[in-house]
């Protein structure tokens, strides 16, 4: 039983300062120390020659996961002057600071009568106090109002902790695949203490399998991979005999085979929680664990704390074992900030853009994909927090700031928004200004999850994002997993086949297993992320950061796919083009163009002694697709293009052909 040596008015985190003296078994007497109630449990009350103070008890967790907690609390004599609670909080060992455990277990003597007892009440201690030589539990005592008078007498009672037995065999951590082509790739993970050997599996399921391969290495090289496809790799530690540890696992997707196809990326959009703050070191391993995780291609962060935030997120996470990834030029507005990071192996930087709002800037960055040469923006936002109508309201103007950029698009253009919105539910007006057409059409967010009402619903819990914690620490908000905040949103060209694809299963809120509604992400059990992964994530941020995997496939078009066929209308009723076939004789490979230059439609005559069954594919001056149609094998080919449906822009363009060298066109 301990004490301080002054009361708490707080929850306080503070290691006690001595030991409360007994002052016996009377359930009415007022002297501050400790009671031994008999039935009525352990009963403790502060007094300012005796502050009170806290139940502890110290407990051995080796072997042992899922800890669990359970208790009830009484009041023994409401004094009526001042008012007290008891909750819950843990340590690992016997000094330092104690971690808050809950927020719906404390329990308050306000209102309540002498003999007034709690139902039981249950925490599961996060995963930090399994199998650990010493843990200490508490119940800390604090005078919740403070007025004048005599405090309150509570007792703690029926104390029950218990664990599951495990082996002290640890989970592997840093599994990843590299080397992934159509059909394979060589996954790998780090050296486990006092494993033997492993077991991997490769499947389709994120559910762990029974049994894996055997190896005594820590990689694997897996064939027979279906293309385009995500694979969750399952890998587990035998440390001898039949001891072995939980499965750890993380997914990779195949790339494409459609020819052409230069190979997937990975978008990770993530809140980092006022990065660095006071406690960014001490979170920075938990970073550089879900980096390891995820291994993505392009991280676009937001709470960044001018540039020391970014150039420490890049120096101390991204590139703290390598130098992988470079840094987006970093613009320091208002408030927290946006920060962009990607692997230049596969992406140059071209620019970043502030985007002025009423709060925080939108940021918009521009990236040049090298293996295609197409162009990806990218908008980071971080809206106004809040549910007030007035909250709503600045979103909105937020979100009228944005579209007002993208809505000077034409169709085509490949960008997307990503960050932390702030937005509750699907009626919510700056929701709607994203999806909806607005006044271009070619501006407009598409959403791949359609979720209708209320964002905090338990039917939407594999999409919530917010918060995996319910205890608070290091700032941030508690409360559990139940809203959906952080979302990647994408232009029309993006969800249409060609260029840049988003291969399909992949967008998720990356931890979440949809089993934590309103509960803490590192609360046992985890049905899809090992324990390391769900204590980093709960450990580093108050968000959990949303990701998706993009494919790029050259030489397809950015419209929707046009086949031969008589003729084809647009969604709005126009004719893109008309199509006919005639037999010549002709023996000169030819591509006539008329009129050129052309305004409102032109025409392609394809002559060739045998046309083949080949695209007719128009490119602008950068190198991009902008359409395609096939034709068919005959002697020569007529296609007659309306411009207006395409929104081409003047200047100059090139028609290519299998049977010709490629011919200018001018738009005017």
């Amino acid at each position: 039983m301990h004490r301080f040596n002054s009361i708490p008015t707080t929850r306080t985190l503070s290691a006690a300062n001595g030991d409360l003296p007994n002052q016996g078994s009377s359930p009415t007497l007022a002297t501050g120390g400790w009671y031994h109630l008999g039935t009525d449990g352990i009963g403790i009350l502060s007094s300012g020659t005796n502050p009170a103070g806290a139940v502890i008890v110290a407990i051995n967790t080796t072997g042992l996961t899922n800890i669990q907690v359970s208790w009830l609390c009484k009041t023994i004599k409401n004094q009526s002057s001042r008012d007290n609670s008891i909750a819950l909080q843990y340590r690992v060992g016997t000094s330092g600071s104690f971690i808050n455990v809950g927020t719906t277990t404390t329990y308050s003597s306000a209102g309540m009568t002498d003999g007034h007892s709690s139902s039981t009440l249950t925490e599961t201690l996060p995963v930090g106090a399994e199998n650990q030589s010493v843990v200490q539990v508490r119940w800390i005592y604090w005078e919740s109002v403070s007025t004048s008078g005599s405090r309150d007498k509570i007792s703690v009672d029926d104390i029950s902790i218990t664990g599951s037995s495990s082996s002290s065999c640890a989970t592997p951590t840093g599994i990843s695949a590299s080397g992934i082509t159509t059909t394979s790739a060589t996954i790998s993970w780090n050296t486990v203490s006092g494993a033997s050997s492993y077991e991997y599996a490769v499947t389709t399921s994120s559910t762990a399998p029974s049994s894996g391969t055997s190896t005594t290495s820590t990689s694997a090289a897996v064939s027979s991979l279906t293309p385009n496809t995500e694979y969750y790799a399952h890998v587990r530690a035998n440390c001898g005999g039949s001891t072995f540890s939980s499965w750890g696992t993380n997914t990779f997707t195949t790339n494409d085979s459609t020819e052409g196809d230069t190979g997937n990326f990975v978008i990770m959009t993530y809140n980092l929680l006022n990065y660095p703050g006071s406690t960014g070191s001490s979170r920075e391993p938990s970073y550089r664990t879900i980096i390891d995780a995820v291994n993505p291609d392009i991280v676009v962060c937001q709470e960044v704390l001018q540039s020391t935030g970014a150039n420490n997120f890049l120096n101390n996470v991204l590139n703290y074992s390598t130098s992988t990834y470079s840094m987006a030029t970093f613009i320091d507005g208002y408030d927290t900030d946006n920060s962009l990071y990607y692997k230049s192996s596969k992406f140059q930087f071209i620019s970043n853009t502030a985007i002025s709002t009423s709060l925080r800037d939108i940021n918009q960055f521009l990236l040049k994909h090298i293996a295609s040469g197409d162009s990806l923006y990218i908008y980071s936002v971080h809206l106004k927090a809040g549910n007030t109508s007035s909250d709503e309201t600045q979103r909105e103007g937020e979100v009228d700031n944005l579209r007002a950029v993208t809505d000077a698009f034409s169709a085509g253009k490949y960008f997307l928004v990503c960050g932390d919105f702030n937005i509750y539910g699907s009626s919510e007006s700056a929701y709607q200004k994203m999806i909806t057409n607005g006044s271009n059409a070619n501006g407009k967010f598409n959403d791949l999850l359609s979720l209708s009402g209320s964002w905090n619903n338990s039917s939407y819990a594999i999409h919530h994002t917010q918060s995996p914690r319910t205890t608070s620490f290091g700032g941030g908000a508690t409360g559990g997993l139940d809203d959906r905040f952080d979302m990647l949103l994408f232009s029309t060209a993006i969800t249409q086949t060609g260029g840049f694809d988003i291969v399909p299963n992949t967008y998720k809120a990356f931890g979440n297993d949809g089993q934590h509604y309103n509960q803490a992400l590192n609360t046992p059990p985890y049905t899809m992320y090992s324990s390391t992964i769900a204590s980093a994530l709960h450990d580093a941020s108050d968000h959990l950061p949303v990701v998706v995997t993009f494919t790029h496939t050259s030489g397809t078009p950015m419209l929707a796919p046009v086949q031969s066929s008589a003729s084809n209308t647009s969604a709005t009723g126009n004719t893109v083009f008309t199509y006919s076939s005639v037999t010549t004789g002709a023996t000169t490979p030819s591509v006539t163009i008329y009129p050129n230059p052309a305004t409102q439609s032109f025409t392609v005559q394809v002559n060739a002694d045998d046309a083949l069954n080949t695209p007719l594919k128009l490119y602008d001056a950068t190198g991009k697709l902008i359409y395609q149609v096939e034709l068919a094998a005959a002697n020569s080919e007529t296609v007659k293009v309306d411009v207006s449906p395409l929104n081409l822009a003047k200047g100059i363009y090139f028609i290519h052909t299998q049977v010709s060298s490629p011919v200018k066109l001018i738009i005017e």
